[in-house]
């Protein structure tokens, strides 16, 4: 009776736990975001509905890997996991975003430890510059920071964040040993 009694306990906690915990949700796309190498993704993401003015979507600061390397995480011809998963696409995207702005000239990034932030995922996030001038976001270098007209800053960066290439490719490896029917 007591061991019934305790996991009734842990479950009522772990729901109640669950419900407080908001739903991770992507904002409507901005104007002005076409360039950046999560648009598409982002665009499929919210039903390719018309894109909002900044104060209607809070994204301050967009981290945009390499197109070259957002192109290749998968082969063209096969389905692609962030394209078929919508909570591994929403915490890519989330990643990749920030509803801070960051100011590019912020001298914190001149610190130890750089200037820390958290992504709309709540990943934590370093922007350092070095003596060289030289930005970093993690560890993906800064290729070119962009001010849009609507103050979000777009940093185009060398390289996708966190361990998101890796699990794409485990994602992939799974749907192509089930076969490609049904997943896009």
């Amino acid at each position: 009776m007591v061991g019934q009694g305790f996991v009734t306990a842990v479950l009522a906690l772990a729901v109640c736990g669950s419900a407080t915990s908001p739903p991770l949700v992507v904002p409507p796309l901005p104007r002005g975001v076409e360039e950046t190498s999560i648009y598409n993704l982002w665009n499929h993401h919210n039903g390719r509905v018309p894109a909002v003015e900044r104060g209607e979507s809070f994204v301050g600061t967009i981290l945009s890997p390499d197109f070259f390397k957002m192109v290749n995480l998968v082969p063209q011809d096969a389905p692609h996991p962030l394209y078929g998963d919508r909570i591994l696409r929403t915490r890519f995207l989330l990643d990749h975003m920030l509803q801070r702005t960051v100011d590019p000239n912020d001298q914190r990034m001149m610190t130890s430890s750089g200037l820390q932030a958290l992504t709309m995922a709540g990943s934590r996030i370093t922007f350092k510059k070095n003596s060289n001038g030289e930005t970093k976001v993690n560890e993906a270098l800064v290729n070119n920071v962009e001010v849009l007209p609507n103050g979000i800053v777009v940093y185009h960066i060398s390289d996708i964040l966190f361990n998101y290439k890796e699990e794409v490719q485990r994602e992939f490896s799974k749907l192509t040993s089930e076969g490609y029917e049904g997943h896009f």
